[in-house]
C-alpha cells in the first residue's frame, strides 16, 4: 500500500509503524502488497483481528495514525495523540488531534511523540466530538428528516401489508 510505505519511509527514526487492517478488511489485500508491507523495516503488520485494546494499552504505543475510524477515538480514551490523515468527526484539537497532511508526516509525528499531555487535554478533545455530533449519533452529518420519515413509513406499510398477507391465510 503506498501510504503505509510513505508513512513507513517518514517516520522519525526509531519508531515502528504498527499497521493493523479494518477488521472488515479480511482478503482486501492481495499477498503482494501484505509482503511489501512485513518487508519495510520499520513496519511491524498485525492481524486484522488483533485487539486494538492491546495495542493501546501497550507504554510502547506513542498514538495511533488514521484516515478516520474509531480506533482514533478509541486511542483519545488512552491518553494518547491521533494523527487524523482526513477529517477526524470534525475536529482538530491540538495537542490531541492532528489533522494534516503527508507531506507534514514527519514533524508532526515528531512533536506528537514528544508532546506530554494532560488528561484534560484528552478530556476536551473528547468533548470537542462529542460537541460536534448531533444528538443521538456519534458522526457529524445533517439529518435528512424527509429520507427517515420516509423509510418508517414505507417499512411499516410493508409489515402491515405482511400482516394481512399471513392473516388471510
Amino acid at each position: 500500500d503506498v501510504l503505509i510505505e510513505y508513512l513507513s519511509w517518514n517516520m522519525p527514526h526509531g519508531m515502528r509503524l504498527v499497521v493493523k487492517p479494518h477488521p472488515q478488511a479480511k482478503g482486501d489485500y492481495t499477498y503482494r502488497e501484505l509482503h511489501a508491507i512485513r518487508s519495510l523495516d520499520n513496519c511491524v503488520l498485525l492481524s486484522a483481528g488483533y485487539s486494538t485494546h492491546d495495542i493501546l494499552r501497550n507504554p510502547g504505543c506513542r498514538g495511533v495514525i488514521t484516515l478516520n475510524s474509531s480506533v482514533g477515538f478509541e486511542c483519545l480514551l488512552y491518553n494518547k495523540p491521533v494523527i487524523a490523515l482526513s477529517d477526524f468527526y470534525g475536529i482538530e484539537y491540538r495537542p490531541c488531534v492532528y489533522r494534516i497532511q503527508p507531506k507534514d508526516f514527519a514533524a508532526t509525528v515528531r512533536a506528537a511523540g514528544e508532546q506530554k499531555n494532560r488528561e484534560e487535554d484528552y478530556l476536551a478533545a473528547l468533548y470537542s466530538i462529542y460537541a460536534a455530533a448531533y444528538p443521538g449519533g456519534f458522526f457529524v452529518q445533517d439529518i435528512d428528516y424527509e429520507t427517515v420519515v420516509d423509510a418508517v413509513i414505507k417499512k411499516a406499510g410493508a409489515a402491515k401489508k405482511s400482516r394481512n398477507t399471513l392473516a388471510g391465510c
